[in-house]
């Protein structure tokens, strides 16, 4: 029992191999989001959101990894499952879809691309795994790119499942699977990875935002809810102001739209505009009498 506990522990060698792993990949990241910008080197990120890409880089890979582990208990559970069933399961699309909505879009392809590599790795030196992991990626990014409800990010998963699933049976083949049976399971966990995206999105997705101070179109929506706690307020202190910050609210949102902005931010930001009138009234124009 003592041997067997001992074959177990990580030892030193596999201690170097992660090491090396995790430099590999964060030289990979370092190297990506360089660019060139007038005879000088800079991120193609700001610094916060390059800590952000780190961060869920890194999360996705010990989850990953952490996923890998168990499927030898899977596997002996369920014996008739394919592997690469199992690991298609794994919602690694979850951060993609996260970066797609928070980073501008060359900078979102770019985590995607290092994030498949560094799956690759840990679990096998494949590029068809890779090219898997890209495409799903890109699909699952796209679908819940403009998102501004929680259903859609749902919708978008089980989309993006039906469309990569033929890439999954062609993962399947590639990879040896004859049966169809087999290359059947490969397909249902590839949708399975799909769909757990999205709700993994859902449940992950409010902790990042929190920790790195992004504002995505689900939360922007969630402050345009008129029972949010500080609208409320501005609708019982001053009823005026709110009719018209909701007024103002739609001009923006006409007007971003003729000129291309991010009409949603607009019309948020319109409705919050005047709520200083609640705490500080009398530095408003309209409050002041005589000179000023």
């Amino acid at each position: 029992v003592l041997d067997a506990i001992r074959h177990q522990r990580l030892d030193r060698a596999t201690w170097q191999r992660l090491a090396g792993r995790a430099g590999v990949v964060f030289a990979l990241l370092l190297l990506a989001f360089i660019v060139v910008d007038r005879d000088r080197l800079r991120f193609a990120i700001e610094t916060h959101q390059f800590a952000y890409a780190v961060t869920s880089l890194v999360a996705t890979a010990v989850a990953f990894r952490l996923w890998i582990e168990s499927l030898a208990s899977l596997a002996e559970r369920y014996p008739g499952l394919p592997e690469a069933a199992l690991v298609l399961a794994f919602p690694a699309a979850a951060t993609v879809m996260h970066a797609r909505v928070v980073l501008p879009y060359a900078s979102a392809v770019i985590y995607l691309a290092v994030q498949s590599i560094c799956l690759g790795l840990l679990w096998q030196v494949d590029l068809v795994f890779v090219v898997y992991v890209l495409v799903a990626g890109l699909v699952t990014g796209h679908l819940a790119a403009d998102c501004s409800r929680r259903q859609c990010v749902v919708r978008a998963g089980l989309v993006a499942g039906l469309v990569v699933a033929p890439v999954a049976a062609c993962l399947a083949m590639l990879t040896g699977e004859a049966s169809s049976v087999g290359v059947a399971w490969t397909v249902a966990g590839a949708v399975a990875g799909c769909v757990l995206s999205g709700l993994t999105l859902l449940a992950v997705g409010p902790l990042f935002e929190w920790m790195f101070g992004h504002m995505t179109r689900i939360r922007l929506v969630e402050l345009m809810n008129y029972q949010h706690p500080l609208l409320r307020q501005l609708t019982e202190a001053t009823p005026g102001t709110f009719q018209h910050s909701v007024t103002i609210g739609l001009l923006v949102d006409a007007a971003a739209l003729a000129v291309a902005a991010d009409a949603l931010l607009a019309r948020a930001g319109a409705l919050y505009h005047d709520v200083g009138k609640t705490e500080r009234p009398e530095i408003f124009v309209e409050n002041q009498h005589g000179a000023n």
